[in-house]
């Protein structure tokens, strides 16, 4: 005869057998009152789920940002010599382009409508929109 104590028999001391937690990062997914192990199981797999979904979702996010071509910004030489456009990311300065040529004016820089001031600032304004910077010129 086994004279070992058996499982059931053993003594916990008033201590409740520990229970099966399921969720994220330890934490229950949901309150023990009410809640069956079937449903706290199926609760725990659809939350894994959407942390999973909202994970690449960031992923995704961060490498389209890292990628995308860029906002195009270019230049309306208003009569004078054409100049290249550029492609910028969101948050970007341009790089100060060669100046324009135009016979009969000074060349003053660059603005965000035409002949019109503030000009622009290459070295602290930056790009958050596809837009256009035109020339303004001074009579020589």
């Amino acid at each position: 005869m086994d004279t070992r104590p058996n499982q059931n028999d053993r003594d916990t001391g008033g201590a409740q057998p520990a229970r099966r937690r399921y969720g994220l990062f330890g934490f229950s997914s949901a309150p023990d009152a009410g809640m069956d192990e079937e449903h706290r199981r199926a609760l725990a797999r659809w939350s894994g789920i959407l942390v999973a979904f909202l994970a690449v979702a960031v992923v995704v996010l961060v490498f389209a940002a890292a990628f995308s071509p860029g906002l195009t910004v270019t230049f309306d030489a208003q009569g004078g010599s054409a100049v290249s456009q550029q492609s910028v990311r969101y948050g970007d300065t341009l790089r100060e382009p060669e100046p324009t040529v135009r016979p009969g004016y000074e060349f003053v820089g660059w603005s965000v409508a035409p002949a019109d001031e503030p000009l622009w600032d290459f070295s602290q304004d930056t790009v958050t929109d596809t837009l256009t910077l035109y020339a303004v010129w001074r009579p020589a």
